[in-house]
């Protein structure tokens, strides 16, 4: 499946990009959740760039994007060096950023990544207090 198929369609469940990454729609709020597993190289993370601009700009409803980086390993030392190439849209439904994990490293880079996205970045142990907050009433 390609990304507009998931983009346009957040019923279909969890989408793999490989072994290290997957994105997941959750919930009638359309939170984007990405789950990123075991060692990440540049490309990965070039490769999930290019996802998360297109199911931002093609999903509307989109709440959320939370970033579960509790299971992710080691990172390329050369990733820091990376520079994403664009913006992102700013879409005036998406309220947050979610980082949930320790990984230190990663949540720089995410930061630095998406920080033009939302409203605002938040951070959590794990993802299903991301998705709780998310979720929570106003």
């Amino acid at each position: 499946m390609n990304a507009i198929a998931w983009a346009s369609d957040p019923s279909s469940g969890l989408i793999p990009i490989q072994p290290a990454v997957s994105l997941n729609w959750t919930d009638e709020n359309a939170i984007l959740r990405i789950t990123l597993r075991g060692d990440l190289s540049i490309e990965d993370v070039t490769r999930l760039d290019s996802h998360v601009y297109e199911a931002l700009a093609a999903e509307p409803r989109c709440k959320a994007v939370i970033f579960d980086v509790q299971n992710a390993g080691r990172v390329s030392p050369h990733l820091m060096q990376l520079r994403m190439k664009r913006g992102y849209p700013r879409n005036h439904r998406l309220e947050y950023i979610c980082i949930a994990g320790e990984h230190r490293l990663l949540r720089l880079i995410l930061i630095l990544t998406y920080t033009s996205a939302a409203a605002s970045i938040q951070f959590f142990r794990d993802a299903d207090a991301a998705v709780s907050f998310v979720n929570k009433p106003l």
